[in-house]
């Protein structure tokens, strides 16, 4: 028997990094991991919950993936603006903003409507 290959998308330099050596097939686009997913195609594919989740619900998947409760990895994302774009004024603004939804709870509330 055969193992099926996990399913990657391209361009995800995290699976290009971590998942060297492990058989995968590489989909075009994160809506076709899932597709592919759900035909059969792979056992598993490797994600963020929040965007595997948001794709999940917008192909109507819900019932056909689960999610397994393990983290792999935890990849810190910041968000880079031009010094000379017309957005860099309001950077200490949106700062403020994402620290006051993180305590109030709002900022999860967010991601709780993704999920």
């Amino acid at each position: 028997m055969s193992r099926k290959p996990s399913i990657d998308y391209v361009g995800n330099g995290w699976g290009d990094k971590n998942l060297e050596g492990f058989k995968r097939h590489l989909a075009p686009k994160m809506d076709n991991v899932f597709q592919m997913l759900v035909g059969d195609r792979g056992d598993l594919c490797i994600t963020d919950s929040v965007v595997g989740w948001y794709t999940i619900k917008q192909l109507g998947l819900q019932d056909q993936i689960e999610e397994m409760p393990l983290v792999l990895d935890q990849v810190p994302f910041v968000l880079c603006v031009g010094k000379g774009s017309k957005y860099s004024e309001v950077v200490g603004k949106l700062d403020a903003a994402l620290k006051e939804a993180r305590e109030t709870g709002k900022l999860q509330q967010i991601y709780d409507r993704y999920r």
